[in-house]
């Protein structure tokens, strides 16, 4: 049986090599399995002839068959290898890491608003790694947290974000690598620990990953959290660059036309909003570490608080910039971006050569141009530093992907108001050829804020006349 699961695995991999399905159909007949075997047999083709129907030396077949039997062996024991040598050096890792004490706090963490307050080591520590051969080193994070070693039951998940050339591809279903957890001291040294460590990466082990349904639970509702921390910080960096001076609160984000910098909020960033208008940036790089220390230790310490935990690597991956917009003629895609992560990537119409090249920002935000939320410039439009190009909704939704418009750049209903949602007015636009991957991101559900009361984002007075 573990021949046939390895050549099964083989031939999927390989799908012309017919020896291999010979072989893998020779192991089904020799276990009564005659329909898998006659499968395989038709997949072998001449090869199957060959061994079967023809007077060429049994000598000379048995020893073709044998040679590639130990080449797709020693295949497979590079394979195993390659797994043990990951496992063992983890298990190395935790051994030397966790067995030198005063190891620094790598954890992120931040308020968000909940019913019950939760005990800190009930929220795994979230690593990211988007580079699959670094995966090592997310591990080796994961297990040399400050959380893990300070606290009993703290559990750290790795996740693993898609990489599409140099961008990686944010995903409300990240790809789960594996979990590390702190069982309860064993001896009386505070420097030895036991830990539990599950690999869910199927190219670290030769297992079906069953991830425990509470941590894709706190995933999930990791992932919304984040997306409305990105939001919000990029609309409290957006009004600081129009108006150079920190919102005195969000309602300052949430103001009427023209002042609408944000399109709405929701609970948790009202939750959010001191701590991070307070720091500026999540990670506090304009402060020294003691005083990040005393401003992390802050937030913290509020009884009322749930806190979202994540590595230091993780967020500076995460929220190194401010939302950006970037669009791709070459393959009508607009994207969502931060760093090297696009949040989102969607399928627009542009103009060809009318629509224009460079880098502008969004220096207005308005719900139903002229009035209509039908209309030809559909149910919210995005002015493009004060030119008469713009990014807006369409009543032509069959022009998306093409080149039919006069320069603008055209969005699905749906696409154009979650970004009208998502990201703040004074957000930089670029606009180039060849940049972004084909792949779509795409939420499980769209990012949606709701509008502060008495909010008033339309401009009945202006007769817009984008060149659409």
């Amino acid at each position: 049986m573990k021949d046939i699961l390895f050549l099964k695995r083989y031939v999927e991999s390989h799908p012309d090599n017919r020896m291999a399905w010979y072989l893998l159909g020779k192991e089904y007949e020799a276990t009564g399995q005659i329909g898998k075997a006659n499968y395989c047999f038709n997949q072998a083709g001449d090869v199957y002839e060959a061994f079967e129907h023809t007077q060429i030396p049994a000598k000379w077949l048995l020893e073709a068959a044998e040679r590639e039997r130990e080449l797709i062996e020693r295949q497979r024991k590079r394979i195993a290898r390659r797994r043990w040598s990951m496992i063992a050096l983890m298990l190395l890792l935790i051994c030397w890491i966790f067995g030198a004490p005063g190891a620094e706090p790598t954890d992120l963490q931040l308020p968000l608003e909940v019913t019950k307050p939760q005990k800190p080591q009930e929220q795994p520590i979230i690593y990211l790694v988007g580079d699959k051969e670094k995966a090592g080193i997310a591990w080796q994070q994961a297990i040399s947290s400050h959380m893990i070693q300070g606290n009993p039951g703290q559990r750290a998940v790795v996740l693993e974000l898609k990489q599409r050339g140099s961008w990686l591809l944010w995903s409300h279903q990240p790809q789960v690598m594996g979990e590390v957890k702190q069982q309860e001291d064993r001896v009386t040294s505070s420097s030895h620990r036991i830990y539990d460590v599950q690999v869910y990466d199927s190219a670290v082990c030769d297992c079906t990953p069953d991830i425990p349904r509470s941590t894709r639970t706190y995933i999930a509702k990791w992932v919304t959290q984040i997306e409305e921390i990105q939001s919000l910080r990029s609309g409290i960096m957006g009004y600081q660059q129009i108006y150079s001076k920190k919102p005195a609160q969000i309602a300052d984000l949430t103001d009427s036309y023209p002042r609408n910098v944000m399109a709405g909020n929701t609970p948790n960033m009202r939750s959010l909003f001191t701590p991070l208008n307070q720091s500026q940036t999540i990670l506090g790089q304009d402060k020294s570490s003691k005083q990040v220390s005393e401003d992390k230790q802050s937030i913290v310490d509020s009884s009322a608080a749930l806190t979202v935990n994540m590595s230091t690597n993780s967020a500076k991956l995460l929220f190194d910039e401010p939302y950006k917009i970037v669009i791709d003629k070459q393959n009508h895609r607009l994207a969502v971006v931060s760093g090297r992560v696009i949040w989102r990537s969607y399928e627009v119409g542009l103009g060809g050569d009318q629509t224009p090249e460079g880098t502008f920002e969004i220096s207005e935000k308005v719900k139903n141009p002229n009035g209509k939320s039908n209309g030809e410039f559909g149910s919210r439009g995005m002015t493009l530093s004060d030119t008469l190009y713009a990014i807006h909704g369409t009543n032509e939704p069959a022009s998306i992907g093409k080149d039919e418009s006069h320069g603008c750049i055209r969005m699905r209903q749906a696409d154009v108001e979650e970004l009208f949602d998502m990201v703040p007015l004074g957000t930089r636009v670029v606009i180039k050829k060849g940049i972004l991957p084909d792949d779509l991101v795409e939420p499980q559900q769209p990012f949606k804020v709701r509008p502060e009361q008495g909010q008033n984002q339309t401009n009945p007075h202006k007769v817009y006349k984008w060149l659409n």
